[in-house]
């Protein structure tokens, strides 16, 4: 094992990456699932399921979950950056020639 500290930063940024990926998936799973609840119910009518509409809604809801997951990855990554500069301390313009 290395000892010149590059061991705990990988670590670290393995760990960071799968919970934010597990959180990514567990919102997005969440979130298109709600939706495809919450628009199931639209596309029968008179006891007749239509396909086109059940589909239509399915992609809808999958579309949602993507994106919701996607959007829970950028925000979580963003405050995980803005933590690490905010430890960091001082001022990051002064550091510059």
């Amino acid at each position: 094992m290395p000892t010149d500290g590059t061991a705990r930063p990988r670590r670290w940024t393995r760990t960071l990456a799968a919970r934010v990926s597990a959180l990514a998936l567990g919102v997005g799973a969440a979130a298109g699932g709600l939706a495809l609840a919450a628009g199931a119910g639209s596309c029968s009518g008179d006891g007749v399921v239509d396909e086109v509409c059940s589909r239509l809604v399915w992609t809808l809801s999958e579309r949602v979950g993507v994106a919701a997951a996607l959007v829970t990855a950028v925000v979580v990554l963003t405050m995980v950056g803005l933590a690490r500069t905010a430890s960091a301390g001082g001022d990051p313009r002064r550091s510059r020639g």
